[in-house]
């Protein structure tokens, strides 16, 4: 699709705005766009903002009464209500003075409450090997104390297969 201002660039930048309740799709390209002061002056993204917006529509679900003690940080003096107005925090005691207050946000927005990071490929194998093998032995506990040997004797020669190559896990 070519910009509908210039008619010469292809779009890259596409525009949607809602005037009394009509929908209007603007395609421009990268130079048409930067052109319009409409769009610059009237675009303004700020993640102070977006997260307080965020924690302003989470805190009913919070479940947490509204106390007439007002919580302040005992470092910088920050309150929940000035935090909130703001979406940052004035230093890093104020994650223990309000953890309360944040850990059912932060299980709601990221599932979890705490930081559990990417693993790499490698790692990710050789622990999937690790779970394998400890699996497998304890299949082969199993099948020994059932006297199910020669079971056993399959699961024995799964497990020094994984110990002598790791990339076979699953493949076993």
């Amino acid at each position: 699709m070519t910009c509908q201002q210039c008619m010469k660039r292809p779009a890259n930048v596409q525009i949607t705005q809602m005037i009394n309740n009509q929908k209007s799709v603007l395609y421009l390209c990268e130079q048409c766009a930067g052109a319009r002061e409409d769009l610059i002056n009237n675009f303004s993204f700020n993640m102070g903002n977006l997260l307080a917006s965020i924690m302003e529509n989470m805190q009913g679900f919070t479940h947490l009464p509204i106390t007439e003690n007002v919580e302040q940080c005992d470092v910088c003096g920050m309150t929940y209500d000035e935090f909130t107005r703001l979406g940052k925090f004035g230093c890093e005691n104020c994650y223990r003075v309000f953890s309360s207050r944040l850990m059912p946000i932060f299980r709601r927005l990221h599932g979890n409450t705490r930081h559990t990071g990417k693993v790499p490929a490698k790692a990710n194998t050789e622990r999937r090997t690790a779970k394998e093998i400890f699996s497998l032995r304890t299949q082969l506990e199993e099948a020994v104390k059932n006297e199910q040997y020669e079971k056993a004797a399959r699961i024995r020669d799964k497990i020094r297969q994984l110990e002598s190559d790791p990339k076979k896990v699953g493949d076993a």
